[in-house]
């Protein structure tokens, strides 16, 4: 009989062998992995060592076989222990105390087993009593806590894959916990003993279950056939693999290059914590619900020096298809911050133009003094309606015989000009591209062509830049200085041009600080543009800075403080900068001179009347661009951007004042549902249904949105969360009772309502958001609070 167990416990060791390598194989960089095959290894150990104890001749023998066995039933429960806590990536295990205690037992009830017992030691009575009962509590208490740990994790766990693996895991371990429990410490109890010890084969059944999960649902892997192919179906920058949980457990060699990480910073980290922004958490968050390909434009991910880099990321799910579960997501980023500097470049020429610019003779002028070729043609019909005398050396052509052509006549393959239309549609600019032009003599010649689309004469036109490749150097050291040019420009502006940031220091000035007495290249010239404006016009000044954060400040006379201390008449026009995301990010003063325009102001009052008129009817015209930028095209409520600033508002003078502020985030509930069944064009009839009774059930001074989709959020000031409370059962009773003509289908809507605590917007939205969470999971169409 124990030849038979001996034979046994040999298989078993082949077994935990083959089990480990093959799984650690699967994922090599997996930290899961690996010590699942320390944990097989030491399984192997004390199962080989042990068979030899069963047939064992003498003492010594036994004894020799039993310590070297010890190896692995001392270790076995600390390193289950530990492996289980790194494969449910528990907090706890990213400290190395923790570590150290769960590792404490194993290695002191070894040295105990190898050093204080044997057939020629006489070991006292109380360490006799300590070893046993220790290390059963230890094996007990350590697998016990591993069983409940896996169970929990998938009990927890919003994917099913990860709940079926959990499941068999938990109950292939606890048979053989019940059986090592039965046989060691009950049955000897009542005076049964002559069971041999068999935990090592025991330990087969939780074996079994491991494999099994492995085979069958992928645990502690992502096919890699999965991974090849989809990796080759997308274009790849940066490419991050993560599982389930958001954790990533694979990168390439991009994400070194491009974000300095490498892979041990990384591997088993949550993707959160290096992109942050809220649309991706959140879909992060719900990660169970992608089944198809999303992308997502200008995520900023952090680099390893803490510094955002924009990128266009695509997120891939990996599924098993045989059973429809999730397995994982493969996120691809592709760096645009090339794109959005090119972009950014063209809106500060734009702006530059608007701002500065002031006639059409001054643009041409301009145009003219260029080293470039450079022609402009309709966005509509793609005709010449401009070229300046470069171009017409070029092409050997006076201008009278160009204008009104098609563009595409000069091009030696008209397929180029359409790859180039297609490529402006798409938002893109075309940099250096090289092209085949064909001279009025049918000559052809090879060009570096630059285009981008601007504004002439208030309509869309495309501007073009154009050189043969004889002059490609001095073109790109033209663009390589485009900075330098623009500030050339500037410089050649009479009217003194002010860069600054949000607190009002000075970043730039062109040549004309010199109306202020100050000498250009002076170290001391003045460092804030605050401290130059007088002080009788500097409150009235900050109240106007203050305004342009919602429309550009229109010319305002104020007087400058002059090196020498006398006072200076000007005209001051200012802008707000902003990135593409809208937010601000600087200042622009346009200060002009205007003390001889003050001398005969008496001469100019009817120019001066016509200007004014003038002047309202642009503040007329900004006032309605204003509106429409603010508000959702289809709602008509305020769209996401303008309710975001609106809320910073309510909250400062909340802070302010002290008063009483309450935030709704509402969501329709069931909406995809709507959209399947009827159409989209119903479903958009129901949002702006649902805005207009929104707009019905507030008060004058409530503030109401289109925060994305169907969510709604509404701002209600100076309102305690009774009154709130009461505004939105009124909401949801509406909408709930409305009829929406939809063959019975009732429409209703879920509410997070949330009182206003001392903190920024984003906690107090992701708050209410937290609790528009809650009253989905508890059952919809209801409002917590």
């Amino acid at each position: 009989m124990m030849k038979f167990f001996s034979t046994i416990s040999i298989l078993a060791t082949i077994l935990y062998l083959y089990v480990g390598f093959n799984a650690y194989h699967l994922n090599k960089k997996s930290k899961a992995c690996g010590i699942f095959l320390i944990m097989n290894i030491s399984m192997a150990i004390w199962s080989f060592a042990f068979s030899f104890t069963y047939t064992a001749e003498n003492p010594f023998v036994y004894s020799f076989w039993n310590k070297l066995s010890a190896i692995g039933w001392c270790t076995f429960p600390a390193l289950t222990l530990y492996f289980v806590l790194t494969l449910t990536n528990n907090r706890l295990i990213k400290y190395f105390i923790i570590k150290v205690i769960v590792l404490i037992p194993s290695l002191l009830f070894l040295l105990m087993c190898v050093f204080l017992f044997g057939p020629t030691i006489n070991t006292n009575e109380y360490i006799s009593i300590f070893f046993y009962n220790g290390d059963f509590i230890y094996n007990f208490s350590y697998l016990l806590l591993s069983i409940l740990l896996i169970y929990n994790w998938g009990r927890k766990s919003k994917n099913s894959n990860q709940k079926h693996q959990s499941f068999i895991i938990a109950l292939s371990s606890i048979t053989p916990f019940v059986l090592n429990l039965i046989t060691q410490t009950l049955l000897p109890i009542v005076g049964i003993n002559f069971i041999p010890l068999m935990g090592q084969i025991y330990s087969l059944i939780m074996l079994w279950g491991v494999y099994y999960a492995i085979k069958t649902y992928q645990f502690m892997q992502i096919p890699s056939s999965l991974i090849t192919t989809e990796l080759f179906n997308e274009i790849m920058d940066v490419t991050f693999l993560i599982d389930v949980n958001g954790t990533i457990t694979r990168i390439n060699k991009k994400v070194f290059d491009l974000l300095g990480y490498r892979d041990k910073e990384l591997i088993d980290v949550s993707i959160t914590n290096i992109i942050k922004e809220e649309t991706f958490t959140k879909l992060i968050d719900r990660c169970q619900l992608v089944t198809e390909t999303i992308k997502l434009e200008h995520i900023y991910i952090s680099t390893k020096e803490g510094i955002s880099i924009p990128f266009d990321i695509t997120i891939n799910p990996l599924m098993d298809n045989k059973r429809h579960i999730l397995l994982g997501i493969l996120i691809i980023g592709q760096d645009i911050t090339l794109i959005n500097n090119l972009q950014a470049e063209i809106i500060n020429h734009k702006v530059t133009s608007e701002k500065l610019f002031k006639s059409e003779e001054l643009f041409r002028t301009m145009i003219e003094m260029m080293p470039f070729a450079i022609s402009l043609t309709s966005i509509q019909d793609d005709e010449i309606i401009y070229i300046n005398s470069k171009m017409e050396e070029l092409f050997n052509m006076p201008r009278t015989d160009v204008i009104g052509k098609s563009v595409a006549d000069f091009y030696l393959n008209r397929s180029d000009r359409m790859k180039i239309i297609q490529q402006l549609k798409d938002g893109q600019m075309i940099k250096e591209k090289e092209i085949d032009f064909r001279k009025i003599d049918s000559t052809v010649f090879s060009g570096l062509l630059n285009v981008v689309n601007t504004t002439y004469n208030e309509q869309e036109v495309i501007l073009a830049c154009l050189s043969d490749t004889t002059e490609q150097r001095k073109l790109q050291q033209n663009i390589a200085k485009s900075e330098e040019m623009l500030q050339k420009l500037m410089n050649s502006i009479p009217d003194l041009v002010t860069v600054t940031d949000l607190q009002g220091n000075i970043t730039f000035c062109n040549q004309s600080i010199t109306i202020l007495g100050y000498d250009p290249k002076n170290k001391y010239a003045p460092s804030n543009f605050l401290s130059i404006i007088g002080e009788n016009d500097l409150e009235r000044f900050k109240l106007n800075m203050e305004k342009m954060f919602f429309n550009d400040l229109s010319p305002v006379e104020y007087t400058l403080i002059k090196e020498d201390g006398v006072l200076l008449d000007v005209e001051i026009n200012g802008s707000i900068l902003r990135d593409k995301a809208e937010i601000p990010f600087g200042m622009i003063f346009v200060s002009r001179d205007i003390t001889d325009r003050k001398r005969a102001q008496e001469e100019f009052k009817n120019s001066k009347d016509e200007i004014e008129k003038i002047n309202f009817e642009l503040l007329k015209t900004n006032t309605l661009l204003r509106e429409r930028s603010i508000r959702d095209s289809l709602t008509n409520l305020y769209n996401h951007q303008h309710i975001n600033e609106l809320l910073d508002l309510t909250i400062y003078e909340a802070n302010k004042e002290k008063n009483n502020l309450c935030l709704m985030m509402a969501d329709i509930d069931f909406f995809k549902h709507v959209n399947d069944k009827f159409g989209h064009q119903v479903g958009d009839m129901v949002l702006v249904k649902i805005s207009e009774i929104l707009k019905i059930n507030i008060r004058d001074l409530d503030l109401a949105g289109r925060y994305g989709g169907e969510e709604f959020i509404v701002i209600l000031p100076n309102a305690s969360l009774e009154e709130a409370y009461k505004i939105a059962e009124t909401i949801r009773l509406s909408i709930q009772d409305y009829d929406f003509n939809l063959d019975n289908h009732k429409v209703t809507i879920s509410i997070g309502l949330a009182q206003y605590q001392i903190e920024n917007a984003k906690s107090f939205i992701n708050r209410a958001d937290t609790l528009l969470y809650q009253a989905k999971k508890a059952g919809r169409n209801r409002i917590q609070i």
